[in-house]
């Protein structure tokens, strides 16, 4: 065989093993499936969602929050079995407070929870010349909150005396839900006029809640009214407001609506840090909706929370309504 010849057969035996060689290269090359389009469609609507309202937009690492995220959506084909990923895109907001609600019946929860307290044992108020008005939380119909709220005013009415020395308000046990009712409702002890508002991420006030002739409403919208309002024969008289690490959201919201109100005293431990005006948005699949962080809650006064309400005495919750006791007898 010529030289010439050599270096031909040389130089094409060479080409076919690059040849194989790349084609090998390609051949086990990792294909990573793709999520069904339904759920590349729910995840980017959610995504973008947040990345625009989220209370916390400006400190999250979105491209991390991203990758997380898409990391575990994997390659589902449906929504529902991407329930999993959809905690961790609410963990990774932390804001304690964001979930998705599914179907109106259950949520999908990133946050760590609140406190909660031993179960209620059979009780009964009897100090004279106190009254005592508990309050727990509330989920309902527009017409059952009307109904929640005329209660705790009947029974602010049963109770009240012109020689009563001061309130006892109980929200250890509210875990949130409705805050109208609750304002609606408390209203007698609250008094007329703007008892909060919301806050944006600028702590900016973007609206007010207030209690006006027996209804709570949010700029100038009733959202609950009660039938029959109730007037104090005193006005103005000391409160002492009941709170705990159980009192979370709307629960808080009723809370603050008391600070800055005079003669009124926090006792307790500290709230669970979710006071917190949350905006719906429906997602693109249905039964989904996003139920998100987008404002904090703050007080007459203009002081934004957002955060756990620390009351102004420490006290064990077994030792709770005796020092409330105490603090309005002097």
């Amino acid at each position: 065989m010529s030289l010439t010849a050599y270096r031909r057969l040389f130089s094409t035996a060479f080409l076919s093993l690059l040849l194989v060689a790349f084609c090998s290269t390609c051949a086990t090359k990792e294909i990573v499936p793709e999520p069904a389009e339904p759920v590349k469609a729910f995840f980017a609507e959610l995504i973008q969602i947040v990345e625009q309202n989220s209370i916390n937009r400006r400190t999250i690492d979105w491209a991390d929050y991203k990758a997380k995220v898409w990391a575990k959506v994997g390659n589902a084909k449906t929504v529902p079995e991407t329930e999993p990923a959809m905690v961790l895109a609410m963990a990774l907001l932390k804001d304690n407070h964001s979930s998705i609600i599914v179907d109106n019946k259950r949520g999908l929860y990133g946050g760590v929870g609140c406190g909660s307290l031993p179960a209620a044992t059979p009780f009964t108020f009897a100090e004279p010349n106190i009254g005592y008005v508990k309050v727990d939380g509330f989920s309902g119909s527009s017409q059952e909150g009307i109904s929640f709220a005329q209660a705790i005013q009947n029974e602010i009415a049963r109770q009240d005396d012109k020689n009563l020395k001061g309130w006892i308000v109980d929200l250890r046990r509210n875990t949130g839900g409705n805050m109208y009712p609750m304002i609606a409702g408390l209203g007698p002890l609250l008094g007329e006029g703007v008892c909060g508002g919301f806050f944006d991420i600028d702590d900016k006030l973007t609206g007010s809640f207030s209690y006006r002739q027996g209804g709570a409403l949010l700029n100038q919208t009733v959202l609950a009214q009660v039938e029959r309002p109730y007037q104090l024969s005193k006005s103005n008289p000391k409160v002492a407001v009941l709170i705990s690490g159980a009192t979370a959201s709307s629960g808080e919201a009723a809370a603050i609506a008391f600070s800055g109100r005079p003669n009124t005293r926090f006792l307790g431990s500290a709230t669970c840090g979710i006071s917190t005006g949350n905006q719906m948005y429906t997602l693109p699949f249905y039964g989904y909706t996003l139920n998100l962080f987008t404002v904090r809650i703050g007080d007459r006064t203009g002081k934004v929370y957002g955060k756990e309400l620390i009351p102004d005495e420490l006290v064990s919750t077994e030792q709770t309504i005796a020092r409330a006791v105490k603090w309005l007898n002097e």
